[in-house]
């Protein structure tokens, strides 16, 4: 029977020696900075980190998504084959305010389309409904996304970096953009090894107006009427000193 110092010696030499496994999904392993975001007045948007630990065989895919919701958009056509004018609406299901998509490696590398679809991984899996069959209208709706920086896809930007525990540390960093709605955003981390994905782990970041957009944005909702007496008096105020400048400056013209 082994003595209780020798097992013990025997414990510590195989600590010393492991490499750390990645934490299973059950357990926080995702590191968000900064994980509380302040929109104030002069919020230009905000720069976010993200760092979990991986196996150094693992491609890895790294998500930033808003809530879901859907989301109507116009469709244009001619009338009478002259003017083109708004024909109706179409309606895409399911569509996340923000998708930012880092990866380690190419798409095509990291699994076949159908896992990637399944995942939720890429522009093809987002919008669904029936609208989202028309390859015209999706490629729409990304364009619209892109054009303000809610949805991007940059491949080969996840770098794997040495951690502190000795083993591997993806690190993904992302631009959440101003035009980014307040609220709550999750961080989803998937693994991919021989063609098959599984999310690793996830973690939320929150985005919060704070001081005078947080009083505005309060006042408008709980207090519509005043809010839109001090919006006119504001636009009115704007306007007679805009007419005053201009008015002096046109006398100095004579």
């Amino acid at each position: 029977m082994q003595s209780p110092s020798r097992a013990l010696a025997a414990a510590v030499l195989a600590a010393a020696f492991a490499v750390p496994e990645p934490l299973s999904p059950g357990v926080q392993s995702v590191q968000v900075e900064p994980s509380q975001v302040a929109v104030k007045m002069m919020y230009k948007g905000a720069a976010l980190r993200v760092r979990v630990p991986v196996r150094d065989s693992a491609c890895v895919a790294t998500v930033l998504e808003g809530d879901e919701r859907d989301l109507a958009l116009k469709r244009k056509g001619k009338v009478l084959g002259l003017i083109w004018m708004n024909v109706g609406d179409v309606i895409f299901e399911h569509v996340p305010g923000v998708y930012l998509l880092r990866t380690s490696c190419p798409l095509v590398d990291l699994a076949r389309p159908a896992v990637l679809e399944e995942l939720g991984l890429g522009f093809g899996a987002l919008g669904r409904g029936a609208a989202a069959s028309d390859p015209t209208l999706r490629s729409e709706l990304v364009r619209l996304k892109m054009r303000d920086g809610l949805w991007d896809v940059s491949e080969g930007t996840v770098t794997l970096e040495p951690g502190l525990d000795g083993g591997k540390h993806a690190v993904t960093d992302f631009f959440l953009p101003p035009k980014a709605a307040p609220g709550e955003y999750r961080v989803l981390v998937y693994v991919f090894e021989q063609g098959e994905g599984r999310l690793l782990d996830e973690s939320t970041v929150q985005v919060s107006r704070a001081g005078v957009a947080a009083f505005i944005s309060g006042l408008s909702l709980r207090h519509g009427l005043l809010y839109g007496i001090l919006a006119v008096v504001v636009a009115a105020g704007a306007g007679l000193l805009t007419g005053v400048v201009f008015g002096l400056g046109g006398g100095k013209g004579h």
